[in-house]
């Protein structure tokens, strides 16, 4: 855990799930770039995120 953040049992709580999302969006994002790529759109696409 960052060391700002207070080390009790809501804010563990709370930061896994932050870290979760973060994960999840991660894969998500990984998974339209890889479509893209798949039907070659990739080179003609901008993608802001």
């Amino acid at each position: 855990m960052p060391s700002f953040v207070p080390n009790i049992p809501l804010a563990r709580e709370r930061m896994a799930l932050f870290y979760d999302t973060i994960t999840q969006v991660d894969y998500h994002v990984g998974d339209v770039l890889s479509k893209l790529e798949q039907h070659g759109l990739a080179d003609d696409t901008i993608v802001f995120f």
